[in-house]
């Protein structure tokens, strides 16, 4: 394959930028792609969860691609570090990262739920956009567990066709 001593790349540049880029790729299109599986199967419920899905998947790829500097940034300084013979460095730098990644998870996990529903409104959002139909919503989803003295759900909501039975037309 290649002489030892000799890098790959100046054996055989074309094959070794294709094999050093086809993982990058492949992980550049997993996001669009399982956005494009949720809209497929969110769809047959509505266009109330549809548009929710919308909404959080632009969410998503917004922090998805705001935070995607830390791991470009990370491969790039472990790269340059491993191609210099600086293995301790390439460490320290991969350790950072991780440490970063775990507390910017941690960040948007206590600041995110809290503020959900507003940036879901700022985005444009309407109120009934929800993940889940409520509970009045008839044979949309199984029925919450009532005790006897609750009262009988009501009939499915009038503008909303996510609350239309599964097996049914939409309200009307």
């Amino acid at each position: 394959m290649h002489h030892p001593g000799r890098h790959p790349f100046l054996q055989a540049p074309h094959r070794t930028m294709v094999r050093l880029s086809l993982p990058v790729l492949l992980s550049l299109v997993a996001e669009p792609l399982t956005g494009l599986a949720d809209t497929a199967f969110i769809a047959r419920l509505g266009a109330g969860p549809l548009a929710a899905l919308g909404v959080g998947t632009i969410a998503l790829s917004g922090v998805f691609w705001i935070f995607n500097f830390l791991g470009i940034g990370a491969q790039t300084e472990i790269a340059r570090s491993l191609g210099a013979g600086r293995s301790e460095r390439a460490r320290e730098v991969a350790g950072l990262a991780v440490v970063l990644a775990a507390l910017f998870g941690i960040f948007l996990l206590l600041a995110g739920f809290p503020a959900a529903r507003t940036a879901a409104g700022l985005m444009g959002a309407a109120a009934k956009c929800r993940m889940r139909p409520p509970p009045t919503c008839a044979g949309a989803w199984p029925a919450p567990r009532r005790s006897s003295s609750s009262p009988p759900p009501s009939a499915p909501c009038a503008d909303c066709r996510t609350c239309a039975p599964r097996s049914g037309s939409p309200p009307g």
